[in-house]
């Protein structure tokens, strides 16, 4: 069920490899030698350099999985 449909102009991110969040994604472990990555997530922006307002509240999906996990304990740590 979705209470609003797609709207490319809210939507954002932030560079997957972003020093400054420090997310270990074990590529060794899983036999990765290069990520697969969507022009967009390509060409992000370090969190830093991102508009984000975290004064406001975000769901961040996949909590239980590596990025999930490491995205709301950096948050959490820098501010709340």
């Amino acid at each position: 069920m979705v209470d609003y449909p797609y709207s490319p102009t809210t939507e954002g991110g932030f560079l997957w490899s972003d020093n400054e969040i420090n997310v270990d994604w074990q590529f060794e472990k899983y036999g990765i030698t290069e990520p697969v990555l969507s022009e967009k997530d390509k060409v992000r922006k370090p969190l830093a350099e991102t508009e984000v307002d975290f004064l406001m509240r975000y769901l961040v999906t996949g909590i239980t999985g590596q990025l999930g996990y490491d995205v709301v304990r950096i948050l959490k740590r820098e501010w709340c």
